[in-house]
């Protein structure tokens, strides 16, 4: 399964208001971020519907603090950072009862995403 089924895959779950939320974190190998037309690509293969503005209630939006993808009743919130996702590798590593978790503590990986 390719990073963009995994990304359509979420963007698939129908969520009823009184049901949990659904986040999902990816730990990248080096970071990135995902463009609008990126993220569109993803929405309507997912949804079946254009992401060219065409539809008001499905659209995408990037802005350096905000990014939004909007399809029909559900918001999902699009969260990048190049930074260990748990902070600094070495103090977290020291929290590790096991030596082979605190060796590998300090290989995290350099960026994450959620949605």
């Amino acid at each position: 399964m390719g990073y963009l089924d995994a990304l359509q895959g979420l963007f698939r779950k129908k969520q009823d208001d009184d049901e949990m939320l659904y986040s999902i974190v990816m730990l990248l190998r080096s970071p990135f971020t995902m463009s609008k037309e990126v993220l569109g690509v993803a929405a309507c293969k997912a949804y079946g519907v254009p992401y060219d503005e065409s539809h008001e209630m499905y659209f995408v939006v990037r802005k350096p603090v905000l990014t939004v993808v909007k399809a029909g009743g559900s918001v999902i919130k699009v969260l990048e950072a190049a930074e260990p996702y748990l902070g600094d590798p070495a103090d977290i590593a020291q929290g590790f009862a096991d030596k082979r978790l605190k060796a590998r503590g300090s290989n995290t990986t350099p960026g994450w995403r959620s949605i």
